[in-house]
C-alpha cells in the first residue's frame, strides 16, 4: 500500500472516531452532566472543586455513558491518533520523534484509567491527577503537529519542492 493511501485511510479513520466521541459527548453525556464539560477536554485544567461539580452533577445515566460507549471509543481514538502522528513523523522526520504521540496515546490511556474511577469511586480527590495527565496529553498533541509540520517542510526543502525566498 502506498503511504499516501495508507495516510489518508488513518486521517479518515482517526476523524471519524473523533466524530463520534464529540457525538457521544454532545448527545448523550452533556445533558446528563448539567452541560458542564467532559474532563478530558479540560485543557487548562481542572482541581478537586471543579471534579466535584462535574461528579455531583452526573446522572447515573451519564455514568454508564462514561463506563459504556465514550470508553470504547476513547479508547480506540487516541490510539488511532496516536497512531496517524506517529506515522506522519515516522515517514518525514527521525524516526526517535514517534515517541511524542507515543507518550500521547499512553498519557490519553491512564488520563481515560484515572478519569474512569474518579467517576466509579466519586474521588474528587483525583483531579490533580487526572488534570495533569490532560494537559500533558494536550502538549504531547502540540509538539507533535509542530514536530511533523517542521519534519514535512525540511522534507520537501531536501527535495528542493520548498522556496526558501
Amino acid at each position: 500500500m502506498k503511504f499516501s493511501t495508507y495516510i489518508k485511510t488513518l486521517a479518515v479513520a482517526t476523524f471519524v472516531a473523533q466524530g463520534v466521541l464529540i457525538g457521544i459527548g454532545i448527545t448523550q453525556l452533556k445533558p446528563e452532566v448539567d452541560g458542564l464539560p467532559p474532563f478530558d477536554v479540560r485543557l487548562m485544567g481542572y482541581g478537586p472543586s471543579e471534579a466535584q461539580v462535574f461528579l455531583d452533577a452526573l446522572t447515573e445515566r451519564g455514568e454508564a455513558v462514561i463506563h459504556g460507549p465514550l470508553a470504547i471509543v476513547d479508547t480506540v481514538f487516541p490510539a488511532l491518533m496516536g497512531l496517524f502522528l506517529a506515522s506522519l513523523l515516522w515517514r518525514f522526520g527521525p524516526r526517535w520523534l514517534i515517541a511524542f504521540p507515543v507518550l500521547f496515546t499512553a498519557f490519553d490511556f491512564q488520563e481515560n484509567a484515572v478519569i474512569a474511577k474518579m467517576v466509579r469511586t466519586g474521588d474528587a480527590t483525583l483531579a490533580n491527577t487526572a488534570s495533569n495527565l490532560t494537559q500533558f496529553k494536550f502538549s504531547l498533541v502540540i509538539v507533535s503537529v509542530i514536530l511533523i509540520l517542521i519534519t514535512y517542510w525540511r522534507s520537501r526543502k531536501r527535495k528542493g519542492r520548498v522556496r526558501t525566498q
